[in-house]
């Protein structure tokens, strides 16, 4: 009986060493550019993958990164041989196979990539990742608490509920002349089984700060 259970366990040993690694998923969003419904493609060298839309109003679907040791590339082209225009150089983290590549206007005609680890452990359902994304420190009062985001900066935040209510205030407000000036306020809802991202960022229209939020359920990230 002994050798048996050893031969059992030997074999669920080696079946799960066979098992092929988690694919790498990314999934992207733009804002401050014109979109204009053009179609992406993500490239490792000669590979590329099927043409893909970027919307600026939420999550692209997954894209499997192409295999292979060459650099990642986002650019534009048509399925086939059409020539490939690279706009932008993607960098994966070291950690986690689930990233969000968050686009936004770089030099010239092409792009620059914030990356965020998407499977990142400590950002779980009911949480809000905020991102700082302007060149200036800003600060909030989200339902009662108060924060300040530095340029660059990444805070995760659980909203805490009170009274059994279904929404919280929340305002943002920049520093003008040494005075909190107040740039936007609204009512966010509570959830539970979803998470949601907040990026700030200067209106590249009016030069004031604002800012843009995207939610989504987390079931891709198990895919």
């Amino acid at each position: 009986m002994l050798s048996m259970i050893l031969a059992c366990l030997t074999f669920q040993a080696a079946a799960q060493d066979e098992s092929p690694t988690k694919e790498t998923l990314l999934r992207f969003t733009a804002f401050g550019f014109a979109n204009d419904g053009r179609e992406f493609v993500l490239a490792a060298g000669e590979k590329r993958t099927e043409p893909f839309a970027i919307p600026d109003n939420g999550f692209s679907a997954p894209v499997p990164v192409p295999a292979g040791d060459a650099a990642l590339e986002l650019g534009t082209a048509t399925a086939g041989d059409s020539p490939f225009r690279g706009l932008a150089a993607i960098k994966l983290p070291d950690d986690g196979r689930r990233f969000l590549v968050i686009l936004l206007p770089g030099r010239g005609d092409g792009l620059r990539p914030v990356m965020v680890r998407a499977d990142d452990p400590a950002f779980r359902p009911g949480q809000i990742m905020i991102l700082n994304l302007a060149m200036e420190t800003l600060a909030a009062d989200l339902g009662g608490e108060k924060f300040k985001f530095a340029p660059g900066s990444r805070t995760i935040f659980r909203p805490q509920r009170k009274d059994d209510l279904a929404n919280y205030q929340v305002r943002f407000y920049q520093s003008k002349n040494g005075k909190a000036k107040l740039f936007a306020a609204n009512l966010w809802p509570h959830f539970d089984k979803k998470r949601a991202f907040v990026f700030l960022h200067t209106d590249p229209a009016s030069g004031s700060p604002s800012y843009r939020s995207i939610d989504e359920f987390t079931d891709w990230l198990n895919g």
